[in-house]
């Protein structure tokens, strides 16, 4: 069976800040209840993302419930974060999908068998959703994954609420035989003696990221691919990533050029580069060779890993890693004038990379991205020469958390933010941007 890794990252730091166990009460019956979920209130994240990665949920939980379905709605109305988990057992040996629907965030994981240890990342909500609607996102559905009757496996699904009410998770499949059934009813798992496992980590405490020797040096006008070419440590495990450089066609080593550091959408993943000219700047300008002849900029694509996003632990320390050392071994890169964009998960990314490193950009455009950490954005982006802020109008989650970062910033960022929503349109706003010589010749305004 598959699992989508969130692998040798996630799984090194479970044994770090353990939550204690706690048995839920037996029921009336004297019976432990199958399904557990535990409840902490006035949780400080804008995304289970960044309430993981600050391990906020490493205290005991506030609350710890028993429920007959893998689905909690509480009414609560402050900010709060929750984990359901439980051993499901199901009736019929085949290919399954998994789907988790949230308000607000949620992520979702299965283990290959009962032990929380070997737990894997497997679907997710990326902004809210409403109750039981599992297919608003395409990442809300998991890959097939092959489960044998009568074999336990752990499950957990983790969600943070915003403040205001309306939060809620619900976790439904599809079995073998096409028929879905969500939510996942309390008949389909069995008593375990502990439901409270300690919650997945999002810290990185241990990094490093080299760069394997070239072969030839990068001089000419073009794209050069590099697979496989940097070589990551996250917490004591390794990784490869792949990334393109496309150098501009008055390029010549003798002179500095700016850098556009692009950050790919979801489904890029993996190393094949040539993914990372489908959508975005390089894929605009083949489409138009005029923009292409004229653009003074170098363009720098890092891709994922496969089974990675721009908010798995690492990642953004990744990207930022490697424009450092790329700057090491290339003098024709304009260290002051390097910008950072990416669309979709990828606006995310721009978020996550920016606030990680913000020193390193001159000017950053995230578009169709939810909020990251909107609290903290203002003090660690105050510096930041220019941000421009990008989404349409009808774009759910991406919309809110556009405007949510946009309020969160324009206190400190003045005249140096912009934000653009575009009237009657959903998520594919990139286009007005990346096809235009505007959205360029205004970067290369900004300098550090």
């Amino acid at each position: 069976m598959r699992f989508m890794q969130l692998p040798l990252i996630v799984l090194i730091v479970f044994s770090a800040g353990l939550i204690p166990a706690r048995l839920p009460k037996p029921g009336a019956s004297g019976t432990i209840n199958p399904i557990s979920c535990q409840i902490w209130h006035n949780d400080p994240g804008a995304q289970i993302t960044d309430t993981l990665a600050t391990n906020d949920l490493q205290r005991l939980a506030d609350e710890i419930r028993p429920i007959d379905k893998l689905e909690f709605v509480p009414g609560f109305k402050d900010a709060w974060a929750c984990s359901l988990s439980g051993l499901i057992q199901p009736s019929i040996t085949g290919n399954y999908r998994f789907h988790i629907a949230s308000h607000d965030s949620g992520l979702l994981f299965l283990s290959t068998d009962e032990s929380v240890t070997n737990r894997r990342f497997i679907a997710e909500t990326p902004a809210g959703t409403d109750l039981r609607n599992y297919r608003y996102y395409s990442a809300q559905t998991s890959d097939p994954i092959t489960l044998t009757a009568g074999h336990r496996y752990f499950i957990q699904a983790v969600v943070k609420s915003l403040p205001g009410g309306g939060g809620c998770v619900s976790i439904g499949w599809t079995l073998p035989n096409r028929t879905f059934q969500g939510p996942i009813p309390n008949e389909f798992f069995s008593p375990a003696a502990d439901l409270t496992p300690p919650l997945p980590s999002r810290r990185v405490n241990q990094f490093s990221l080299s760069l394997k020797p070239e072969d030839a040096p990068t001089t000419q006008p073009g794209i050069h691919r590099f697979i496989r070419n940097a070589q990551i440590q996250v917490n004591g495990q390794s990784e490869e990533m792949s990334y393109l450089i496309d150098l501009p066609k008055d390029f010549t080593p003798s002179t500095a050029k700016p850098m556009l550091v692009f950050l790919h959408g979801n489904n890029r993943q993996g190393y094949n580069t040539v993914a990372l000219e489908q959508t975005g700047p390089i894929h605009d300008m083949e489409s138009n060779p005029a923009l292409r002849d004229w653009l003074p900029m170098i363009i720098l694509a890092p891709q994922l890993p496969p089974d990675w996003r721009w908010d798995t632990p690492g990642a953004a320390q990744s990207v930022n890693a490697l424009v450092h050392e790329l700057c090491k071994r290339y003098s024709w890169i304009d260290r002051k004038r390097i910008y950072l964009t990416g669309l979709s998960m990828g606006g995310k990314g721009t978020w996550l990379t920016l606030e990680n490193s913000p020193e390193t950009y001159a000017a950053a455009v995230p578009i169709s991205a939810v909020d990251v950490r909107p609290d903290q954005a203002p003090q660690t982006l105050k510096d930041l020469p220019e941000l421009h802020i990008a989404c349409g109008s009808e774009d759910g989650g991406f919309t809110a958390g556009s405007h949510r970062m946009y309020e969160a910033l324009k206190p400190v960022l003045g005249d140096r933010l912009q934000f653009t929503v575009f009237d009657h349109e959903g998520h594919g706003v990139w286009d007005h941007f990346y096809a235009s010589k505007a959205f360029y010749e205004h970067l290369l305004k900004f300098s550090r």
